[in-house]
């Protein structure tokens, strides 16, 4: 639920007038103080991946040695494969469509922060010649996560079109509606990996991407 502390003060007042010869007015004042406390629940927030919605595409298409497959395992996460990449310039994208799929009587817009991208190298992690948390510069590939809808940045555009709104590197999803019915806002997920320097070893270490990041509702 929204985070929200809930205090609550009631004052009763009782004033009781006696009217009489000789007899002065008598006041009593009654309180009842007390304090409300909420926790929220984050279950309440169901952003997810929505299920087959996928998709990749490798540049150049005629290249048949690449190989992108895009993969959800859960709600909550999505799995990247590439292979096949040898000369500066390859690259495939490769998009997840995200929906704020709350249940509509929580009134539970999203927020998806900027994505952060980290790089394993073997047992270690990769050095990073990028300042930007979406993007990751290394030695060889270069990775870019960015949310997007339909203009240019939707490849395939057979996909049916993002309905949330993108603001810079973040994004923001609104609640389902009841009545009218109306489905909660989705959005695309799209992450670009390009060769920029070529390979020279015969033993390449293989490279494990982490893409992260959180939806959260506004606060008030």
């Amino acid at each position: 639920m929204k985070r929200r502390n809930l205090f609550l003060g009631l004052l009763l007042a009782i004033s009781c007038a006696i009217v009489g010869v000789g007899y002065a007015t008598l006041t009593r004042e009654l309180k009842i103080g007390g304090q409300l406390a909420g926790q929220k629940d984050d279950t309440n927030l169901m952003v997810k991946f929505v299920e087959t919605e996928f998709f990749s595409i490798v540049t150049p298409e005629s290249d048949s040695a690449i190989v992108a497959t895009p993969t959800r395992t859960n709600d909550h996460a999505a799995n990247i494969d590439v292979s096949g990449m040898t000369e500066i310039g390859d690259m495939a994208e490769v998009y997840f469509l995200v929906q704020n799929a709350s249940a509509a009587t929580d009134h539970l817009d999203a927020t998806l922060a900027t994505p952060n991208v980290i790089v394993n190298n073997g047992s270690q992690t990769a050095h990073d010649y990028n300042d930007d948390a979406n993007v990751f510069k290394g030695e060889h590939f270069q990775i870019t996560v960015e949310y997007v809808t339909t203009d240019d940045n939707l490849v395939d555009k057979s996909k049916a079109a993002g309905t949330g709104t993108v603001t810079g590197t973040t994004a923001s999803l609104n609640a389902p509606i009841a009545d009218p019915e109306t489905a909660g806002q989705t959005i695309w997920v799209k992450t670009t990996i390009e060769l920029i320097d070529v390979i020279i070893v015969d033993t390449f270490p293989t490279h494990n991407i982490t893409i992260s990041f959180t939806a959260s509702t506004a606060t008030e």
